[in-house]
């Protein structure tokens, strides 16, 4: 049977269709942030409403009526997975284990994702001592308490329960009636960890019959803490005492969700018991791994109530740090001393302390620095403080927080960019910002060797701008056999752990040695930042080849590295190439021509460029030649030289440089435009004007007459047109073609007051595509602001310059600069013609 379509069956659904669109296309620009691909709801506020009649007041402030973005607050990786976790159901838990090696486990997942380069994956499980129930959501079902060490043995820690049993200490412990306690408990893993030595002497010299729970050892009693610490009510930072003489464990809780004892990360806390709560540890503290003097049969725990300052100076392969930090001591050079003695000079609780890290360089990482470079920074007070401070971080940065985050690691990156930038593989190792005391900033990695691969954890002989061996000169010779013992040292911690830290270039080789006041990690090389370097090191990190290769025939190289304060207004490589090569062979043919040079660009004292005012006047080292500071918008200028870079601080000065060499000016305004000979119709037309700007840039005359003083100190800059360009009449394009004739007087005023402007202006100064206003002259001069400016524009391609509506040229047909001439009372610009309209550009308005 054929079907049939009728005109009515066919538009009847079309007419239904496009109905509907147009209500979806309605709907869609009714709901705020509708069609816009996010899916992503937004509020917006209500629009103001008409105000009522009546007499009207002053202006009230409207609140702009744009859409206002609920934001979705981000929560840590732990708090995250819990509350996923809680969704399941009752008294469920997350546990975040290692894809590659499950036995290592967390009970929180705080990782982000990844632990130095290893992925990590995230189960949800029932709570520790809760199960299941058939039909039933989540764990509701709660088992019985246990004792205390039962509950540790639950809880994976069985061998530790048994060296509590062999010593006799369980027992001492359960005889002595004791109020609740918490036990830190190494798991089964962890206690792998333990030399063996330690294990036998505990074991063998175990009594097994204690009269008093104090008996037992002290490294057993530093794990245990009278009462309950409950992990969700601890504060970010808290010392507490332990069994053994109070000595205190560290607990610090992470933004992350990490929760670490003595920077030991807790596997699973707050388990609950009969007589108290369990913590299982990742590791050991440190009072397990360590031998001490024999004392009773057992070997003693060092002391924990030391400073910093008392740790490094015990530990022997800190020594020569630690006599850098004496000596600051004996100066009062070190913010670290006052910090870490306070408690000891003001008898302070612990708890009244801010906790640091502090990165300590071993002895043969001082090795590697040149003696000259210890000297110059162990008598210089501020560069020995900023030395210190450059190792010191605001509170407990633990190495757990250093490997947390990021995705999987690639190989570690050799040569010139290792250990500072992103990871050149295929993925990116975890990288943590750490900010020191004084402000210099490091990327702090972790990556995950195979066990016993040296080459692992080796330096590369070739490394970053930030390591010391770019800026210090010493041999390869000497840091190959550092390296070595370095080398040798880091591949014996690998047999413990397979993580290895890095702080910028720096290997860190003993993390996590807790002290009184803080944390220290032991490091291969010293964190020398500029602070702390010669302006002559400063020089050379930035490449100043040409300035550093003058000095040896001066004799100022004593300067560049010696005590004292100066500032260096350094020409760059570029600047010094600038120079006809006459010129430069001229000096370096020349020794005291050159000295005279380099003195001309240092100044005693120390500037900052956020300290220079505009007109300042600053005596250079040698006599009689001044230096001009101008600030302009965006841009600073000594003399004719632009900062391009600026505020490198060192140990004896501050170094700026500067675009352009700084060749004193010998002649003024008026004798460069005569002896060039052909300015002689611009010179005329400026004797016309009325008063005469021929005087005005006349600085003999200017002297004599004494009106300096409101004219910017003399200064000028001049717009100036050969010979050959003259044109008063605007409207002819070449004025070859007419008869050269002066207007009126009115037209002379009018025009030429456009081409000297008070004040001086560099054409460098003006950015790409930039508008650059200068106020000009009325009738002489005028205070209250400008009647008239003159625009200078810098194209979009940034070579041409124009001001008004000439064009200024900035070199002849000869290739001799003809623009940017510094004069003894300004500067000279040569433009192609008068400049008839000082602003052609009427559309653009200043903000």
């Amino acid at each position: 049977m054929a079907s049939r379509f009728t005109l009515a069956g066919i538009l009847i659904p079309l007419i239904v269709f496009g109905y509907l669109a147009l209500e979806v296309q309605g709907a869609i620009r009714r709901v705020p942030g509708g069609g816009g691909g996010m899916g992503r709801r937004r509020m917006t506020t209500p629009a103001p409403t008409k105000p009522p009649p009546g007499p009207v007041g002053p202006p009230v402030p409207v609140t702009p009526t744009q859409p206002i973005r609920r934001r979705i607050p981000i929560l840590p990786p732990a708090e995250r997975w819990d509350k996923i976790a809680r969704q399941q159901g009752p008294h469920t838990c997350p546990r975040e284990e290692l894809l590659d090696d499950p036995e290592i486990h967390y009970h929180r997942a705080w990782t982000g994702g990844s632990l130095c380069g290893r992925r990590t994956v995230v189960k949800v499980d029932c709570c520790f001592g809760y199960g299941r129930m058939p039909g039933a959501p989540g764990c509701p079902m709660a088992k019985p308490l246990t004792s205390l060490m039962g509950t540790a043995k639950l809880a994976g820690a069985g061998d530790f329960v048994e060296l509590h049993e062999t010593t006799g200490l369980k027992d001492a412990l359960a005889a002595a009636n004791y109020n609740a306690l918490t036990l830190l408990a190494p798991t089964d893993r962890a206690m792998k960890e333990i030399p063996q030595e330690i294990l036998e002497s505990l074991k063998s010299s175990g009594q097994q019959n204690l009269t008093n729970y104090r008996e037992g050892p002290p490294s057993l009693l530093f794990h245990l803490i009278a009462g309950r610490v409950d992990l969700k009510t601890l504060p970010p930072n808290s010392l507490i005492p332990t069994l053994f003489a109070d000595q205190p464990v560290r607990f610090n809780v992470f933004p992350n969700g990490l929760v670490t004892a003595d920077c030991v990360p807790i596997v699973q806390g707050s388990l609950e018991s009969l007589e108290g709560v369990v913590h299982t540890i990742q590791s050991p503290l440190h009072s397990l791994l360590s031998k001490g003097e024999s004392v009773g049969g057992y070997s003693q725990v060092p002391s924990r109530l030391s400073s910093l300052v008392d740790t490094v100076a015990r530990h022997p392969n800190l020594r020569r740090f630690s006599a850098v930090l004496s000596h600051a001591q004996r100066t009062s050079a070190s913010p670290m001393l006052t910090h870490s003695q306070v408690h000891l000079r003001q008898s302070t609780t612990p708890a009244a302390l801010k906790p640091i890290t502090l990165f300590a360089p071993t002895n043969d990482a001082f090795d590697i620095l040149p003696v000259e470079f210890l000297q110059s920074v162990l008598y210089n007070q501020e560069a020995l403080t900023a030395l210190i401070s450059n190792h010191l971080v605001d509170g407990v940065m633990c190495s757990a927080m250093i490997g947390f985050g990021g995705s999987q690691g690639g190989p570690r990156p050799m040569g010139p960019m290792a250990g500072t930038g992103p990871n050149r593989g295929p993925f990116r190792k975890p990288q943590h910002i750490i900010k020191t005391v004084i402000g210099n900033v490091f990327q702090a990695t972790c990556e995950h060797k195979s066990m016993g691969n040296e080459s692992d954890v080796s330096h590369s002989n070739s490394t970053t701008d930030s390591a010391m061996n770019t800026t210090i000169d010493h041999t390869n010779e000497t840091e190959e056999k550092v390296r070595g013992k370095l080398k040798a040292k880091a591949s014996g911690d690998k047999v413990k752990s397979s993580n290895v830290f890095m702080i910028g270039d720096a290997l860190i080789i003993k993390s996590d040695i807790m002290a009184l006041d803080g944390v220290i990690h032991i490091i291969d090389r010293v964190l020398v930042p500029k602070r702390a370097r010669s302006l002559s090191q400063i020089a050379k990190e930035l490449d100043l080849s040409i300035l550093l290769s003058l000095l040896p025939n001066t004799g100022l190289q004593s300067a560049l590295v010696g005590r004292g304060s100066l500032t260096l207004f350094a020409p760059s490589d570029k600047a010094f190439k600038a120079l006809p090569n006459s010129t430069l062979e001229y000096y370096y043919k020349n020794p005291q021509e050159a000295r005279i040079l380099l003195l001309s660009h240092m100044t005693s004292g120390r500037y900052l460029s956020g300290n220079l005012i505009d007109n300042q006047l600053m005596h250079s080292r040698y006599p009689g030649r001044d230096l001009r500071v101008k600030v302009y918008r965006g841009s600073k200028m000594i003399e004719n030289g632009k900062l391009v870079h600026y505020d490198e601080e060192g140990s004896n000065g501050v170094l700026h440089v500067v675009d352009q060499v700084l060749m004193p000016s010998e002649e003024s305004i008026l004798d460069y435009l005569r002896n060039q000979g052909n300015y002689t119709r611009f010179l005329e037309a400026l004797s016309k004007t009325s008063p005469s700007l021929l005087d005005l840039i006349d600085s003999s005359k200017m002297e004599k007459d004494d009106k300096s003083s409101n004219l910017k100190d003399h200064q000028f800059t001049v717009f100036a047109v050969t010979d050959e360009d003259m044109n008063w009449n605007y409207d002819f394009a070449d004025p070859s073609e007419t008869q050269y004739t002066l207007p009126n007087d009115a037209a002379i005023n009018n025009i030429m007051r456009h081409h000297v402007i008070p004040g001086v202006t560099w054409t460098k100064i003006v950015e790409k595509n930039g508008f650059y206003p200068l106020q000009t002259l009325s009738n002489g001069t005028e205070e209250e602001g400008p009647t008239d400016s003159v625009i200078l524009r810098r194209v979009a391609n940034g070579e041409t310059v124009s001001a008004g509506n000439a064009v200024v040229i900035d070199e002849g047909d000869s290739g001799i600069q003809q623009s940017n001439i510094q004069c003894t009372n300004g500067v000279v610009h040569r433009v192609k013609e008068l400049i008839h309209i000082s602003n052609p550009y009427h559309g653009i308005h200043s903000g």
